[in-house]
């Protein structure tokens, strides 16, 4: 089913159905019967971050209590998979790299540095696939988080419970474009990133209060989301070149072009981030509740 507000159903039917799907969806690809490949892994953490932003646009809608739970155990269930998903995300990393560079990376002799990240994929793999203990965790994790969604009480009071909600998610992905302006650190740019990522969904989610301008801020905030998630993986690549050897002529001369990769991607995220985050946040929130109110009526 869609990852969108059913006009026809309650706030609370809404919540039960988008969150408790998400958690199916991951629970589908863990499934123990039968081989688990990244494909699954990459699937499985999708819904759980889906699952996990549509829990932050109904916060106000459930128990404050319920809410930290539940993220949680959201959180929790991704970990393991996190680890599989950042070994194979390093040799793409490695080979956008080279590929964006093309003759200028192609004289840098990176062999020793692709034998180690395939041996350390090969090692995550079967720690995480071979695992019985850590997907079962997962799995555990997820059936129950889906019986305390069920079970979960929400408050139903219109825009009243999503809009301050919405407000918040913004207001955080405003402040972390300012934080990331004022000091570019690994730190503050994944934080930011993450942020985007909780706005992408949230506005993907409402996108049927105004398709057409939702459906356009969604893309931004996706295209942002994935900037800052290429600068990202780029970082980790930084410092697993570092643990290789910085002293290394080789590494040295990678890392520079690492680094000119990442102020391009840094550049364009900021300029993308000030066209998303345009508004105030209580004009923003103001703007998706005349949505909510037309779309209601």
């Amino acid at each position: 089913m869609s990852f969108r507000l059913h006009n026809g159903e309650s706030i609370g039917r809404n919540f039960h159905r988008l969150v408790g799907n998400q958690i199916e969806n991951a629970q589908a690809c863990l499934e123990p019967k039968r081989r688990i490949a990244d494909h699954d892994v990459h699937d499985a953490r999708k819904s759980l971050k889906r699952a996990r932003a549509a829990l932050r646009l109904f916060r106000f809608a459930i128990a404050k209590a319920a809410f930290t739970r539940l993220n949680v155990t959201f959180r929790d269930a991704a970990r393991p998979l996190t680890q599989a998903r950042d070994a194979k995300v390093l040799l793409d990393t490695l080979a956008s790299v080279q590929e964006y560079f093309g003759d200028a990376a192609s004289c840098i002799a990176t062999d020793g540095l692709q034998r180690k990240l395939k041996a350390q994929r090969a090692r995550t793999r079967r720690a995480v696939h071979g695992s019985a203990t850590l997907l079962t965790s997962s799995r555990r994790r997820l059936q129950r988080a889906l019986k305390d969604v069920e079970r979960t009480h929400v408050h139903d009071d219109g825009w009243n419970t999503l809009g301050p909600a919405i407000r918040r998610v913004y207001r955080r992905g405003r402040d972390g474009m300012r934080e990331s302006r004022m000091e570019r650190s690994d730190e503050r740019l994944h934080e930011w990133r993450k942020r985007v990522k909780h706005l992408w969904h949230a506005l993907q989610i409402l996108e049927p209060l105004r398709p057409a301008p939702l459906e356009e801020l969604a893309n931004h905030a996706h295209k942002l989301a994935d900037l800052l998630g290429d600068d990202h993986d780029l970082a980790v690549l930084t410092q697993r070149v570092l643990e290789d050897g910085a002293d290394r002529k080789p590494n040295q001369a990678f890392m520079a072009l690492i680094a000119t990769r990442r102020q391009a991607l840094q550049e364009r995220a900021l300029a993308l981030g000030e066209r998303l985050f345009l508004y105030k946040p209580r004009r923003f929130e103001s703007r998706l509740g005349n949505y909510w109110r037309r779309w209601r009526e």
